[in-house]
């Protein structure tokens, strides 16, 4: 009887490493409380800022040019995607610039002072208020067009 336990032990034992490994490899996205895990290490977290009715996928590549004309999946795309900075880190605000075209998401060119921007990155949920002047922000996104390049600029706060 003690062998059988043992052996139901050491499965258990083996289904949870498993299930680490699985969660090691794969990036969590939520949204609205529900929660799914997407096979792609390009995507990082989400984005979502109320005010425009914005929610998107957050990706990050290994340089700034793949996602202005890849989406999500990795084929091509005029519109792109919502990307960090590839040296980016918004937990230690190092490289913390966002990018994304500005015919990518309508509405994105909108933005005002005072919005809140929620990002879910790295299993966290930090929070940015736009305040449009680049002293004391910790978050810059990068609006890019054809014309010319729009910089918004946001202060960490607290969620």
């Amino acid at each position: 009887m003690k062998k059988i336990h043992f052996a139901i032990f050491v499965l258990f034992i083996i289904v949870l490493l498993l299930s680490l490994f699985y969660l090691k490899n794969n990036t969590m996205i939520s949204e609205s409380n529900s929660i799914s895990f997407v096979e792609d290490n390009d995507i990082i977290g989400s984005i979502k800022i109320d005010s425009i009715k914005l929610s998107n996928l957050l990706l990050q590549g290994l340089d700034n040019n793949y996602y202005l004309n890849h989406n999500y999946l990795k084929e091509l795309s005029d519109n792109g995607e919502i990307f960090l900075d590839y040296q980016g880190d918004l937990i230690n605000d190092n490289n913390a610039i966002i990018y994304t075209k500005i015919n990518n998401i309508n509405g994105i060119k909108n933005i005002k002072f005072n919005d809140k921007i929620d990002i879910f990155y790295l299993y966290k949920t930090i929070c940015y208020k736009v305040n449009n002047t680049k002293k004391s922000s910790n978050l810059e996104i990068k609006i890019i067009s054809e014309k010319d390049t729009k910089n918004i600029y946001a202060k960490k706060v607290k969620c």
